[in-house]
């Protein structure tokens, strides 16, 4: 959805606001693989039907 507003409205505003959420998103996503491989968890494989279920 994000992506559809940036697209539609491409101001540096919007992208600055979405870019600044993207850059937080992928940086917590680091932090909390980093603390599992760092503690060890492990999860279970997914298959692509239970991931293709919201």
């Amino acid at each position: 959805m994000a992506l559809a507003h940036l697209i539609a409205n491409d101001t540096p505003a919007d992208r600055l606001l979405f870019g600044g959420f993207s850059g937080s998103a992928a940086l917590c996503f680091r932090a909390a693989r980093r603390r599992d491989r760092a503690q060890g968890t492990r999860y279970a494989a997914g298959t692509a039907r239970r991931s293709a279920r919201s």
